[in-house]
């Protein structure tokens, strides 16, 4: 997946998950630039949101848990709806809403199809 295309699947879950009123940036990184395959940096005040993807054309490389960078998307921006939870991470509340997350990812992508 190109970067531009990433940018245009960005503006449609944007729209699809009404998050309309955050300005959402897209960070693409090489793998050894992250500690991770995705992450987001929330600020719900301003609300604003960078997310931080490692570069698809590196994800076959990269040692990450889920290769499809659309999944990473999704996942990132619903992070952008339940973070206020006030899940800790590292507590067995945060691997259980990253699980429910994946969970949705998933489904919301399946009927993409």
């Amino acid at each position: 997946m190109t970067r531009a295309l990433l940018e245009r699947r960005l503006r449609y879950w944007q729209k699809r998950l009404k998050l309309q009123e955050w300005d959402i940036k897209l960070h693409v990184v090489p793998p050894h630039a992250s500690d991770s395959d995705a992450h987001s940096d929330i600020d719900e005040y301003h609300a604003r949101v960078v997310v931080t993807l490692v570069d698809p054309e590196h994800l076959h490389k990269a040692a990450v848990a889920y290769r499809d960078p659309e999944f990473l998307l999704v996942h990132e921006l619903l992070h952008v709806r339940l973070e206020p939870s006030g899940v800790k991470e590292d507590t067995k509340e945060h691997v259980a809403q990253e699980r429910g997350i994946n969970a949705i990812a998933a489904a919301l992508l399946a009927g993409e199809d």
